[in-house]
């Protein structure tokens, strides 16, 4: 089920921090040696970019707003003599609260840019990621 707006403390009217003039934050909702799980709010149009997490399975569930999520998988996974990794594109899906979230594996969608599909109002998304980052 979909949170609601004001489970997520945020007015959806309102950009997040604009005192700080950011674009997008991070909350930390829990971290072990299996699994970091944590909340990210992007303004209207931010983006998280293009990006991967090198041997880790991971979960995006969007749970307010609209997200549009770019993936790419990887042909080969080691970089060639220009620093280039060669992917194939699997095109742009976008999630709201009541989508199936969408998953990368180490292999599969891996590579991908996260942006706010939205140019007025703000959204949010579950993270998960196994292994984490920072093993406890």
């Amino acid at each position: 089920m979909p949170f609601s707006i004001h489970e997520l403390l945020f007015d959806p009217k309102e950009p997040f921090d604009t005192h700080k003039g950011l674009s997008s934050y991070y909350v930390e909702v829990y971290e072990d040696s299996d699994v970091s799980i944590g909340m990210f709010f992007l303004n209207a149009s931010a983006k998280i970019p293009l990006h991967g997490h090198p041997q880790m399975t991971g979960i995006i569930k969007c749970i307010a707003g609209n997200l549009k999520i770019s993936s790419f998988s990887p042909v080969e996974h080691e970089m060639n003599e220009d620093n280039l990794i060669l992917a194939t594109s699997h095109g742009d899906v976008v999630l709201s609260p009541s989508s199936d979230p969408a998953m990368l594996t180490p292999i599969s969608h891996n590579i991908h840019e996260v942006k706010n599909a939205s140019s007025s109002s703000p959204s949010g998304f579950l993270d998960i990621l196994t292994p984490p980052y920072n093993v406890p």
